[in-house]
């Protein structure tokens, strides 16, 4: 994707706040409005500058029919091009090679890497078809934008997010790979480090029809020593 994750973030939190606003009531205090916005605009920004600066562990563990076949940890940072790197540090373990097994694998992450960040192009496309709706999930408090027929056919992405504090708490899709029996979600978690800036904490992938179950950890945030 082109787009920053903080431009996405910003767009999608200004769309909650005003459908919102809206459906609740018409007596909003524009100005409060603004200065809401403009605090989620420099919080996320700082954060994504602060992210720059460390270094943190990815691991990705790979389970099928409950028994854990494969775990990779890689370092993860953003060098000098700016973009992110990952560095193995343990290869994948157990289990044998299983050649179509990992085409599947391959072809569901490389689908739902069109879905994360959220493109606000397609993001724009549904509004314009009329193909978003608003889930208050707690009144006041915390709602979800939910897209329908995002990128394909009898999809949806759905974006969970705390009006009280502007910020994206999770993400998760509905999808498929060539057919619909070949169903894919995804659960997508943020997590907050002590000085505020947040970051992607969890990732479930899940494919039924294969037993398959994929779960990435972000953690072990430090100052980089690149």
């Amino acid at each position: 994707m082109n787009f920053k994750r903080s431009e996405v973030l910003r767009y999608l939190l200004l769309v909650c706040l005003v459908l919102s606003i809206a459906s609740t009531t018409s007596a909003q205090d524009p100005a409060a409005v603004q200065e809401r916005i403009a605090a989620v605009k420099q919080s996320l920004a700082t954060s994504q500058r602060a992210l720059r600066q460390l270094e943190w562990i990815e691991t990705t563990t790979v389970t099928i029919k409950g028994e854990q076949k494969a775990q990779i940890l890689k370092k993860c940072y953003y060098g000098m091009d700016g973009k992110l790197q990952k560095v193995p540090v343990l290869p994948p373990g157990g289990g044998n090679k299983n050649e179509k097994l990992e085409d599947f694998v391959e072809s569901a992450v490389a689908l739902l890497q069109k879905y994360v960040p959220p493109d606000p192009t397609l993001i724009q496309r549904a509004v314009d078809h009329g193909k978003i709706s608003i889930k208050v999930l707690d009144p006041g408090r915390a709602a979800a934008l939910v897209f329908s027929d995002y990128i394909l056919s009898g999809d949806s992405l759905s974006i969970a997010l705390d009006l009280t504090k502007n910020s994206l708490t999770g993400c998760s899709v509905a999808t498929y790979l060539e057919q619909p029996k070949d169903a894919v979600t995804l659960n997508f978690g943020f997590g907050s480090l002590v000085d505020g800036t947040t970051y992607p904490a969890n990732i479930t992938l899940t494919a039924p029809s294969k037993h398959l179950q994929i779960a990435v950890e972000n953690s072990g945030y430090r100052k980089a020593s690149q």
